[in-house]
């Protein structure tokens, strides 16, 4: 799981994207995906020091667990033998 805290905290303190990606191991679409979903609920820092990294992902991506759910679902189970 990506660092989404330190990600928001990194642009909170004023870094660049690019910057911020080298610092956190990660892609810039990464980071630019994290900011574009963080700045559009409209949240800042304070309200995510105290989550968990799991708690931030759900609420930055509330959509993408079932999406996988559904995508996945619509495979037949293997057959074992």
């Amino acid at each position: 799981m990506k660092n989404y805290k330190l990600i928001i905290e990194y642009y909170e303190k004023g870094n660049k994207q690019g910057q911020i990606a080298t610092l956190c191991s990660c892609s810039r679409m990464t980071v630019f995906t994290v900011l574009k979903r963080f700045r559009t609920l409209e949240l800042n820092y304070d309200d995510v020091k105290s989550m968990s990294e799991e708690e931030i992902y759900y609420l930055l991506f509330p959509f993408l667990p079932q999406l996988l759910q559904l995508f996945f679902a619509s495979f037949p189970a293997p057959q074992l033998t």
